[in-house]
């Protein structure tokens, strides 16, 4: 036994030579556990991928509550935070009426920021303002202080926060403060989560509010304006909403096809944001999943989690009524001809075609079930357009074929809501509510019917609220008590709600690409399968199954193997070693990429600790919030953007994701020059290249170079040659940029203390 295969003693090494980048950051990394201590796990690179909140220190914040000051025409005049324009002189801008400061906002920002490490395309995004925020400062006292607001935008792998305007409810970014980023996309499906804070100088922000904006039913080319309502929870019955934010954004990506081919071979990533501080912490927490924290037991979620479920019952009413539909013929698609319209009852004749020839040849079966899936799919989207709401469509299936046969992109959508379309909204939402309400009335109605309570049946005063909320009360008193039980419970329920969640944006396209492909999948499918032989495909499978496993001849089977077997039943352990021996290798191999797929997660978290910060916040990669953000309809707009009216995109400043490729040690950057050409190739000037550390080195700001380095000639601070001819600490000896030049000169430092 000891020498089969399983038993053999055995040592796994797994070699890979270290690179110039690895030796750097390790050298980097001995350097500061020896200044800071090896029980502390820092950002090497951190503030070379965070963009963090930028405040202003010597700005008067309470400008306006000092003095007011008003212009010739007796207009109230405001002070302009986070500060004057910087180009012009400063009495033009330090000051301004409410129309002025609407009118300099809305114009192109002057200042980017390059983020992420994605290659399928880019998204501009610039905050606008926030309106009727609540005042977190409320407690300083009364006209004292208001909220400090600034905005936290974490896309993919990539993390950045605009500037801090104090002191405003309604906070406006100006064109030349840090409101603009350009976060490069890894996968169209992707979300973009924004969250609003007050900042305060001492401990974490206080959150306000949080979204989630849908980039997938966005079109390239088109440049929206879109106001959200801000919400502090993602899982409440009842959500009050909490001010608003204005967004203007643009995406630029490549063809559709490319779109779809990179969508079905691969999910969207699973990213992860390390932080170096606990506020960073809060911050991108929040901005990613609400003010719930899933991951400790709370009652609140459990009952959140439970009330979701059964909302899923109001789905009955949506069937009965499309049953109706189809059953009774009633017309739903609109004709208009001659000047008339009518309605035609399409789904009712394609269901009496098909049912007509299923009868009559049966073998059509499996053609026609993948088309009835293909067919409840295009029902959905054509019932997504029923509402006149445009920010509650997407593209039809229509548009994305086109856009697949030709190669080019998706039909370019733009609107604006007027009167007309507004009071349709309003009519539409209207109706909707009243046909939920009337089917929770139903839902609750037989509820009371089924326990017999007939007094609540007939409509009398229920009081049966005040116990259930009694019974809350007590059970979030034993929480502690019952965590070992209630925990694995919300747990459960939370996989099994954001399973459902998943099922629905794909049903009902808020995942219109996944939706576009399943329905093209069954309809090619369908005339695939609809000219297989079916009957005599079943017939054949079912005859050599009788034949096989029928005849005479298991009798054989039985003799010299089932009874072989039973026959050494009572000795376990020949049949543990004779199915060890029989599977060992399989087994081996097996376990061993289990082992490597855990040890690469392992590797991955930990490296990434070490490079980006302790402190791990993920990010969702499907849509797996309960509720969708939809921008208000009369207060957002969408229309093409004419780049050449446009100055070009002023990036300022480059950051970089928190992607890691490569296996043992994961590196940061990209080292692949051919994936680049590739990517290049395909994406024209979409592709991006990572960073790569070793080229940091000649980027003047921070940098510590040796006067002596011929790549110092090129570029760099003459204040960091300085700093580091001197041998004094650096502030950010932590965050250099060239490690290997920083090991050289401490190492150097410390022979000369030696000496």
């Amino acid at each position: 036994v000891s020498q089969t295969f399983v038993h053999r003693p055995r040592l796994v090494l797994r070699i890979r030579k270290a690179t110039e980048q690895d030796i750097a950051f390790i050298k980097t990394l001995e350097v500061a556990q020896k200044l800071i201590g090896k029980s502390r796990k820092m950002g090497v690179y951190a503030k070379e991928t965070l963009v963090l909140p930028k405040t202003q220190q010597g700005v008067d914040t309470l400008a306006d509550k000092v003095a007011k000051k008003h212009n010739d025409k007796g207009e109230r005049l405001f002070h302009v935070l986070p500060g004057p324009d910087p180009e012009r002189p400063k009495h033009r801008t330090e000051y301004l009426t409410n129309a002025e400061l609407d009118y300099e906002m809305e114009k192109p920002s002057k200042n980017w920021i390059e983020t992420g490490s994605g290659r399928a395309g880019k998204v501009y995004l610039e905050v606008l303002k926030c309106q009727n925020l609540p005042n977190m400062d409320a407690a300083m006292g009364v006209g004292v202080s208001k909220t400090d607001a600034f905005c936290t935008i974490i896309y993919e792998d990539a993390l950045a926060s605009t500037e801090v305007v104090y002191n405003k409810l309604n906070p406006k970014w100006m064109p030349w403060s840090q409101r603009a980023f350009v976060f490069h996309m890894s996968h169209p499906s992707s979300q973009v989560h924004l969250g609003v804070f007050d900042h305060d100088t001492v401990g974490t922000a206080d959150p306000i509010g949080r979204i989630s904006i849908d980039l997938s039913s966005l079109n390239s080319g088109i440049e929206y304006t879109m106001t959200y309502t801000l919400y502090q929870s993602i899982l409440d019955d009842v959500r009050p909403p909490r001010g608003t934010v204005t967004v203007r954004l643009r995406v630029e990506t490549g063809k559709f096809r490319d779109e779809l081919i990179s969508t079905v071979l691969q999910f969207a990533p699973e990213e992860h944001i390390n932080v170096t501080r606990g506020g960073d912490y809060a911050t991108a927490r929040f901005t990613t999943s609400g003010e719930e924290n899933l991951n400790q037991l709370d009652m609140d979620a459990i009952q959140s989690y439970a009330n979701e479920l059964q909302s899923y019952v109001e789905l009955l009413y949506y069937l009965e009524r499309a049953l109706k539909t189809l059953l009774l013929w009633r017309g739903h698609f609109e004709v208009t001809m001659f000047d008339k319209s009518c309605l035609l009852p399409i789904h009712s004749l394609v269901a009496f075609t098909m049912g007509v020839f299923l009868v009559e040849d049966f073998e059509r079966a499996p053609a026609f079930l993948l088309w009835a899936v293909a067919w409840f799919m295009l029902a959905t989207n054509e019932e997504r357009h029923r509402n006149p709401d445009p920010w509650k469509q997407c593209s039809t299936f229509t548009e994305m074929l086109l856009a697949l046969v030709s190669d080019g992109r998706k039909a370019r959508r733009e609107w604006k809501v007027d009167d007309k379309v507004k009071e349709r909204i309003e009519e539409y939402q209207a109706s909707q509510e009243k046909a939920i309400e009337r089917q929770a009335q139903r839902i609750q109605m037989t509820k009371k019917a089924m326990r017999g309570d007939v007094k609540d049946y007939i409509g009398e005063e229920d009081s049966d609220n005040e116990s259930v909320h009694m019974e809350t009360k007590t059970a979030h008193v034993q929480m502690n008590v019952l965590a070992p039980v209630l925990f694995p419970i919300q747990q459960n329920l939370g996989h099994a709600c954001i399973s459902l969640r998943l099922i629905r944006s794909v049903v009902v396209w808020d995942e219109p690409v996944y939706a576009f492909t399943i329905t093209l999948m069954c309809i090619l499918g369908g005339f695939q399968a609809l000219y297989l032989p079916w009957g005599f495909i079943i017939r054949q499978a079912l005859r050599v199954g009788v034949w096989v496993f029928l005849g005479p001849w298991m009798k054989l089977v039985d003799v010299y193997f089932f009874k072989k077997i039973e026959s050494e039943e009572d000795n376990m352990v020949i049949q543990v070693l004779r199915f060890i021996k029989e599977h060992s290798r399989a087994l081996f191999y097996k376990n061993r990429k289990l082992m490597e797929m855990k040890e690469s997660i392992i590797q991955m978290k930990a490296i990434k600790k070490y490079m980006f910060g302790g402190l791990i916040v993920r990010v969702p990669r499907f849509k797996e919030n309960r509720y969708s953000d939809i921008p208000i309809a009369e207060e957002s707009t969408a229309v093409p953007y004419m780049a050449n009216a446009r100055e070009p995109v002023n990036v300022v400043e480059h950051k970089y994701g928190q992607h890691l490729t490569g296996a043992m040690v994961p590196r940061w950057g990209d080292f692949d020059e051919d994936a680049l050409s590739k990517a290049k190739a395909r994406y024209g000037d979409y592709a991006f290249k990572r960073v790569n550390p070793m080229r940091l080195l000649k980027r003047p700001d921070g940098s510590l170079l040796l006067p002596n380095d011929p790549e110092a000639n090129d570029g760099g601070d003459t204040g960091a040659d300085e700093a580091a001819t001197s041998g004094e600490r650096h502030e950010g000896v932590l965050d250099v940029v060239n490690p290997l030049r920083l090991f050289e000169r401490l190492k150097k430092q410390s022979k000369n203390k030696k000496e």
